[in-house]
């Protein structure tokens, strides 16, 4: 489906949207077309093909600083790209997660069980796993997403690195940096969990965007309620895409966050 992404980007190269190269140098001049734009590129260039690596050319002939990990660790095929850039000495992080793109992800997308979504420190994450009370009262995620970012973003890389920790750190100890979190698709599910995990551990919500396209429902109506208030989310769907509906379909007690932007091909 990253047919779709592709046809994203075709969509706002027709809206005659400037690149990063010619945006003013002042973060506060990013204006919401702006970051839709330099999120599907990266959505787009954290693939890998001709597509995505000539994305990934562009973002770095503008002066973006470009780092692609894809590792299996534990149950996830993870696959993510961060940019980032200084623009009038602030840092500007763009954080694209990929779609679904192999067989383990597929695997990840089918893990429709719902789990209690909770905690404030990666112990606390952790133990959540065991809690069996499973009411319609308490927050409650989709699995197998759940378990990507737990398993990108929270469990140590090859460097040894646990990325969620860094990034935690790291708004924490620069308030003037921001980070745009973005994904496709499956990436854009965990893409929303993460975020919510991040302002959990304390980051200033202020201090990140997350842009979706095409993602589907992560969590039941509690889950909603509780976090859309915290979220800066953009939530771009497709007119007949009915890729974002499949979790549902999959399992009723997962609900879309309520922000929707559709976009119509004529």
């Amino acid at each position: 489906m990253k047919i779709i992404l592709i046809i994203i980007m075709l969509l706002v190269l027709n809206l005659n949207l400037v690149f990063a190269q010619n945006l003013e140098n002042n973060e506060s001049n990013l204006k919401k077309q702006d970051i839709q734009y330099l999120s599907a590129w990266t959505s787009l260039a954290v693939y890998n093909d001709k597509f995505s690596l000539l994305a990934r050319d562009i973002l770095k002939n503008d002066g973006w600083n470009i780092r692609f990990y894809n590792e299996q660790i534990a149950k996830s095929d993870v696959k993510y790209l961060l940019a980032d850039k200084k623009i009038n000495d602030k840092d500007i992080y763009f954080l694209s997660i990929s779609g679904t793109s192999s067989w383990q992800d597929v695997k990840t997308d089918l893990a429709v069980e719902a789990t209690v979504f909770q905690g404030h420190s990666i112990e606390e994450f952790l133990l959540s796993r065991n809690d069996t009370d499973l009411r319609e009262d308490r927050p409650l995620v989709h699995k197998g997403f759940l378990q990507y970012v737990q398993d990108g973003f929270f469990s140590p890389n090859s460097t040894g690195k646990i990325l969620g920790l860094d990034l935690v750190e790291h708004l924490k100890l620069y308030p003037e940096d921001k980070i745009y979190i973005t994904g496709h698709s499956l990436g854009g599910a965990v893409a929303e969990l993460l975020t919510a995990r991040l302002i959990d551990m304390g980051v200033n919500r202020e201090q990140i965007e997350t842009v979706t396209f095409g993602a589907p429902a992560v969590g039941n109506k509690c889950f909603v309620d509780m976090y859309e208030p915290k979220m800066n989310l953009t939530r771009i769907t497709m007119k007949g895409d009915i890729v974002k509906n499949l979790a549902q379909i999959a399992n009723e007690r997962f609900v879309q966050f309520k922000t929707n932007e559709v976009w119509t091909v004529s």
